[in-house]
C-alpha cells in the first residue's frame, strides 16, 4: 500500500510492521480530516478513519486499515488518488 501511494506521488514513511497506515492529507484537506473522509466515502465507497478521531494531533491525517487483500488495497489507493485529482 505504501508503494501504491508513493507511485501516486504521496510521501508516506514505510512502517516496520503495522495493520494501519497514517497518511498525511494534502494541503486543501489538512484542516478537516472528517470532511475528507466523508467526501471520499460518498464519492468512492472507501471508508478511512479521520485522524482527528484519535486526538488533536491526528488532524491532517487519515488512518488506513490494511485488512484487505493487496489487490484491493492497490485499487483503493488508485481510487483515492483519482478522488484527490477530481477534488483539489
Amino acid at each position: 500500500m505504501v508503494e501504491a501511494f508513493r507511485n501516486q506521488g504521496w510521501s508516506i514513511p514505510c512502517p516496520q510492521a503495522t495493520l494501519y497506515l497514517w497518511v498525511p492529507l494534502p494541503p486543501p484537506w489538512q484542516q478537516d480530516s472528517v470532511r475528507f473522509c466523508l467526501a471520499l466515502l460518498e464519492a468512492t465507497g472507501i471508508a478511512l478513519s479521520p485522524g482527528s478521531g484519535f486526538g488533536g494531533g491526528g488532524e491532517g491525517y487519515v488512518r488506513i486499515a490494511l485488512v484487505q487483500p493487496p489487490e484491493v488495497l492497490v485499487a483503493a489507493a488508485k481510487a483515492i488518488d483519482e478522488f484527490l485529482h477530481q477534488n483539489p
